[in-house]
């Protein structure tokens, strides 16, 4: 394979900020869709210390990037992002990230996904439950077609208050959970996806009713005590002589 090392003059968005041991003239960090699919486009982030320009960012896994432009500020560091276009080959790529009058600084891997296999989709665990139930929805890391690189809160009209999702990257995946309405029915939950939308329904089923108590069984009523005649009691009554 061709060696793709690239150069950006200034830079664009994703999914996590990595941070690097931060000093006045170092790399923050720096963020970009990951894992991404092969082919896609999307926007990468560098963080220099203080008002330090990066140099750029490096990697086989860019077709092309840049150029970088200041987009903000974060905690006294200025922004850069810009594009990115990544190449049409899977597999896992190193990066390297240059701050002004620095040198390279080691800047994470990136795995590229063959394509189509980050279709965004929203997951939800349960999909039947009890009122009042908590559910668990999920959307695959990198599945929000890497235009802004962003999940918005899952909402529904069947969630007491919208999910809002964190990254596990164990499951690499956005993740959350919430609490479903009392309600019964069967509801969508919906979320913004990059620039597009995902969606997927559930049902808040009726509670079952208690099992009804057993009717109390009536006492036994006591039974009437028969005498007794003791054994070896005196005869009584009559009798002839001999």
């Amino acid at each position: 394979m061709r060696k793709r090392i690239l150069f950006a003059t200034t830079l664009a968005a994703s999914v996590l900020f990595a941070p690097v041991a931060a000093s006045a003239q170092s790399a923050a960090g720096w963020s970009y869709p990951n894992p991404a699919e092969a082919g896609s486009s999307g926007t990468v982030t560098v963080m220099c210390g203080g008002a330090l320009p990066p140099v750029g960012i490096w990697s086989d896994a860019f077709a092309s990037v840049g150029p970088l432009s200041p987009t903000g500020d974060n905690g006294g560091n200025v922004v850069y992002s810009g594009p990115v276009k990544f190449i049409d080959e899977p597999g896992t790529y190193p990066a390297r990230v240059r701050c002004a009058r620095q040198d390279y600084q080691d800047g994470g891997s990136i795995t590229l996904k063959p394509a189509g296999s980050l279709e965004p989709v929203l997951t939800l665990r349960p999909t039947t439950l009890q009122p009042g139930g908590t559910i668990t929805a999920g959307v695959p890391n990198g599945a929000c077609r890497y235009q802004d690189g962003s999940l918005g809160p899952i909402r529904s009209d069947g969630f007491v208050e919208p999910i809002h999702t964190v990254v596990d990257p164990t499951l690499e995946s956005h993740v959350g959970s919430g609490q479903v309405v009392n309600r019964p029915g069967t509801y969508q939950a919906r979320a913004t996806c990059g620039k597009g939308e995902v969606s997927a329904s559930f049902t808040v089923v009726a509670a079952a009713d208690p099992a009804p108590k057993p009717d109390p069984q009536p006492k036994p009523k006591p039974q009437p005590q028969v005498p007794v005649k003791p054994v070896g009691a005196p005869q009584t009554g009559g009798g002839g002589t001999a």
